[in-house]
């Protein structure tokens, strides 16, 4: 084709229309290679990484000079998007100058196919210039992950690494019809929790910073020359205060302006493994509306239920205290000032056929949301008062540490089988009374009596209604996901249960049974453990267990992976589901320091506390520097957590 079209305008069109054609593709093929060249360019920036092009060096040495020449490098890589950026606007003008040329000097029909000659040219270039764009990022990137980890462990190169290139691959699970474009992916890997630096100070962060100086100095109880010499330093921070530097790309805010306006997907966390999950809208109302037609749980109502139920709060509390129960601050605390209708939404769980949802209600600010922050508060102290209760991962871990099998016991766990929405709300308060009823402290966490208490919960489990696409419906049967009652609730649910189903088990019951809401440890005979699992499941028609055994001498419970040795005693390692990514808040997200440094704080205390063998400690301590590395933590965060405690200096 080339060569025809070159040959055809040589020998028809003359000498010149062939130096325009030449022209018009040289620069087409420029300014696809200058495009890539921006792209990698501004990887470079994103992931903070120097090009040798760009690379300085110099005699004097010490963090100073170390910051002051990563600064100046950064700054030259800025200056080179700038010249990049203004090279493609006078090659894109000059391709345009040509075509205008050649239009005038060519038929309709020639002039297209010399177009679509250097259209064809360009793409070419374009996939070569990318290809060894994308191979010379990926050296850079290598060469520093490699440095850095050098720095750390001599042996790196030695070690199994299970954290590849494509890990941010399964932080974006796309199952739409839209197609998503390099920009968006990029945002949406990012994370549903990641802040957006604001591009100026607003307002309201402004008004915020005033009004906790006023409520501290009021608390305080300042004097007036200290308080006004406080306001002024306040103000003056305020006038000299400079929004933070953007954390998206230019691409990546047209991203995000693009996906907002796209109602014909529907974007959402999925239920485990901290992944961002990209659903045709259709299809999540789908999902929605079949979960909303089981009709034991969810009773469609008429009208909002709105009116009604706040009243019935209003004349509680007024009864409550009319009788000296509360008093007026408490009354005005759990008064509804707001009238938010609680919504229903649902969780996608990827790792199950079909992609079910796991439903929850947002009750934040609806008109029982006070009253059942309150309950949680006054009936919390009342979990984990069982010997069977555990608190956390490291409760569980340090609990087990001495145990040892017998050779006819084996480990399994029991799993309760969707715990919040099969719980009967009026067995649920029966229970909660009783519990209460022998609660000696009480009296000192509130002047209520068990029944006015249970009257208030039993308010909170009436009024479960919700709204979605318009429709309010009433949730008839459990407590609903979402309202911070509930884990209480099933919690006290579940140890009453446990006393029951343990007591009345006519065969040798387990030796240890370790529960987390609804998930229960189990050690006890081989022989006797098919009798208990149909016992537990007939002691209560709305409690039904699923078991799960003893795999290549493994057991996961929580996020521990209990192992059985050889000598029968127990060992324990951090479990990770096959859902789960190894994504962590991004480094570069708007959020504090010490918020970040605390994320590193938290997994490295769980490696030391949970896991039993050392040289397993040392694996996961490799695994999660480099799943941090990849949510852009960089070594001297780590590190900065890992001495300091994430602590301010």
């Amino acid at each position: 084709m080339i060569e025809s079209i070159h040959n055809l305008l040589r020998k028809d069109y003359g000498k010149d229309c062939l130096i325009l054609t030449r022209n018009l593709e040289k620069t087409a093929r420029k300014i696809a290679s200058f495009r890539n060249h921006l792209r990698f360019t501004l990887r470079c920036l994103q992931s903070e990484l120097t090009p040798r092009s760009v690379r300085l060096s110099s005699n004097i040495k010490g963090p100073r000079a170390d910051k002051i020449i990563r600064g100046t490098e950064r700054k030259l890589l800025n200056e080179r998007v700038r010249q990049i950026n203004f090279t493609i606007n006078n090659l894109n003008k000059k391709k345009e100058a040509i075509s205008r040329d050649l239009n005038d000097q060519l038929p309709r029909e020639i002039y297209n196919r010399v177009i679509e000659f250097t259209e064809h040219a360009q793409l070419a270039q374009h996939d070569i210039t990318k290809t060894r764009q994308v191979a010379k990022f990926d050296r850079l990137e290598s060469k520093a992950s490699a440095a850095s980890r050098a720095d750390k462990d001599t042996n790196w190169r030695c070690k199994d690494n299970n954290s590849g290139p494509n890990v941010k691959e399964r932080w974006v699970k796309n199952l739409s019809d839209r197609s998503i474009s390099d920009s968006e992916r990029s945002l949406l890997e990012k994370g549903l929790n990641y802040a957006v630096s604001s591009k100026r100070i607003e307002g309201r962060q402004v008004t915020e910073i005033i009004t906790s100086t006023e409520s501290a100095i009021r608390s305080s109880k300042l004097e007036y020359s200290r308080a006004e010499e406080l306001r002024q330093r306040v103000n003056a921070s305020i006038l000299s205060a400079k929004p933070p530097k953007s954390n998206l790309t230019k691409s990546e805010y047209l991203a995000l302006d693009s996906l907002k306006k796209d109602d014909s997907i529907t974007i959402l966390p999925a239920d485990k493994g901290r992944c961002t999950v990209v659903l045709n809208s259709k299809d999540y109302d789908q999902k929605v509306k079949t979960l909303l037609e089981d009709t034991k749980t969810y009773t469609p109502l008429k009208r909002d239920p709105t009116g009604p139920c706040k009243s019935k709060v209003t004349a509680k509390l007024k009864e409550l205290h009319e009788d000296g129960a509360i008093d007026v601050k408490l009354k005005l605390q759990l008064n509804p000032t707001a009238e938010t209708i609680p919504t229903f939404y649902g969780l996608p769980k990827v790792h199950k056929a079909n992609v079910p949802l796991r439903p929850i209600v947002s009750s934040i600010g609806a008109v029982t949301y006070d009253i059942a922050k309150f309950l949680a508060k006054i009936l919390g102290p009342l979990v984990g008062k069982s010997e069977h209760h555990i608190l956390n991962s490291k409760d569980f871990a340090d609990k087990i540490s001495d145990l040892s099998l017998e050779p006819d016991e084996t480990i399994t766990s029991f799993d309760v089988t969707a715990l919040f929405t099969s719980i009967p709300p009026v067995d649920a308060v029966k229970a909660i009374r009783e519990v209460l009823r022998q609660d000696t402290s009480l009296h000192e966490r509130t002047d209520l009596s068990p029944d006015q208490l249970c009257d208030l919960l039993q308010l909170c489990l009436d009024n479960t209604y919700f709204s979605y696409g318009g429709q309010f419906y009433k949730q008839s049967h459990g407590c609903s996901m979402g309202s911070p009652i509930s884990p209480i609730i099933s919690n006290l649910y579940m140890e009453n249960f446990e006393r029951v189903a343990l007591s009345t088990f006519n065969g040798i019951g387990p030796s240890k049974w370790y529960r987390y809401v609804d998930d229960t440890w189990v050690l006890i005979k081989a022989c006797e453990l098919d009798r208990f699992f149909n016992h537990i499941n007939q002691v209560d028609p709305n409690i039904k267990f699923t078991q799960e055994g003893l795999s290549d001498n493994k057991l996961a419970f929580l996020d521990c992976l209990v192992h059985v040795e050889e000598d029968l005693s127990l060992s324990v390692s951090v479990y990770r589901k096959q859902t789960h990514t190894d994504q962590y808040l991004q480094f570069d997200s708007n959020h504090p320091l010490i918020q970040k440094l605390g994320v590193v704080k938290t997994l490295f205390h769980r490696a030391e506390t949970i896991v039993t063998k050392e040289s397993e400690k040392k694996a996961e301590q490799d695994h999660l520097r480099k799943a941090l590395h990849h949510c852009g933590f960089k070594n001297w965060a780590i590190d900065k957590a890992l001495n300091s405690g994430g602590k301010r200096r």
